[in-house]
């Protein structure tokens, strides 16, 4: 039980430890002017020093706001760009409204031209879950096929039965054709989106023209 204990004990002791954004070294020797470039550059918000706040409060260190406001500033004009916008819409990241005013457009720009892409991969792996689903259910209906099949011809199945399963037989046979016209059409829509994503990938990625 006590060694229970102790090992739980070291899961949350590393749990809570990974918690914090800066350790005890790091918060006696920080360079928060760095810092503030570090977490700028990477679109976290200004309040994210809050955070540094938190961590560094243990070993009785304040963050120079200061010098992490002029840091996160500088790393703002290397985030805050139409590829980062284009790269966080295709991921299909929110808009997180950290840019300044003359840097937003740009990363907006990118954003919601990313948010496109990211709209038809989303449609893409749709249509291939429908796909797949399609594919299983001819599956089960081909097995059911062989299993009518061995009945009718089986000595042991009488004619009556006969007569029903040549019916159902006929009703999968049926199913089966309009399963594979679903999945020829669904193929169809696939490689137009496709087709499609494609375009609009290699014209946004060339910039915000």
């Amino acid at each position: 039980m006590i060694a229970r204990f102790r090992r739980y004990f070291i899961i949350a002791a590393i749990f809570l430890g990974g918690c914090a954004t800066l350790n005890q070294s790091e918060c006696l020797n920080a360079n928060w002017q760095m810092i503030g470039l570090e977490d700028g550059s990477k679109g976290q918000a200004l309040s994210y020093i809050g955070n540094h706040r938190k961590a560094c409060a243990k070993f009785n260190i304040s963050p120079d706001l200061e010098q992490y406001q002029r840091g996160h500033t500088q790393g703002l004009q290397q985030y805050c760009t139409y590829d980062r916008g284009f790269q966080r819409g295709v991921r299909g990241q929110s808009f997180n409204n950290v840019c300044p005013p003359e840097l937003e457009s740009y990363f907006r720009s990118g954003h919601q031209r990313g948010r496109e892409i990211y709209r038809l991969n989303v449609e893409i792996k749709q249509t291939n879950r429908s796909i797949k689903e399609s594919y299983n259910l001819l599956d089960d209906l081909a097995d059911d096929v062989i299993e009518m099949k061995d009945l009718i011809i089986s000595r042991d199945t009488r004619k009556a039965e006969k007569a029903l399963l040549l019916i159902e037989l006929l009703e999968a046979h049926n199913d089966i054709g309009l399963l594979e016209a679903d999945v020829e059409l669904l193929e169809q829509q696939k490689a137009e989106v496709i087709y499609e994503r494609n375009l609009l990938r290699q014209r946004y990625q060339a910039g915000p023209g």
